[in-house]
């Protein structure tokens, strides 16, 4: 990305506290996009937003259980508090469990799909409010790039 390539932006990262999604987080920063980023963990994200700030504008770090449809509506809150827009979602919460494929446990199949596919889906409801409402989405996004959420 090239510096100032998204001034004036809003990027929310999903899994922004790590791995990929603080990187992303941290690409788009340097750009110069005002970045959210959301997790689960409020330590993880306090020291990716000290990563973060140190290469582009300090993060709203956002703790949150995607998991959920409350922790969703928790972020969409936030931003639009905030913000009162997002013109890029990257969804990249859902670290894999650890262990050997065979041996993972029903309930670590089940927790890992409500992260990784219905927190994706549902965060990108919220966000791009596909039920008929006024999203804070611009359509902008949505018509260069007709695979994104938004």
């Amino acid at each position: 990305m090239v510096s100032g390539e998204f001034s004036n932006k809003v990027a929310v990262v999903t899994g922004g506290s790590r791995g990929i999604g603080r990187e992303i987080a941290a690409d788009f920063a340097r750009a110069g996009a005002q970045t959210v980023i959301v997790s689960s963990s409020a330590e993880n994200l306090a020291a990716a937003s000290k990563t973060i700030a140190a290469g582009g504008p300090v993060p709203l770090a956002i703790t949150a259980d995607l998991r959920t449809l409350d922790g969703c509506q928790h972020v969409f809150d936030s931003v639009k508090d905030r913000f009162n827009r997002c013109d890029i979602l990257v969804c990249s919460a859902g670290a894999t469990r650890a262990g050997n494929f065979t041996d993972l446990p029903d309930q670590a199949w089940i927790d890992g799909y409500a992260l990784k596919f219905f927190g994706c889906v549902r965060v990108s409801v919220v966000l791009t409010n596909a039920q008929g409402g006024p999203g804070l989405c611009r359509q902008y996004w949505r018509r260069r790039c007709p695979f994104a959420w938004c």
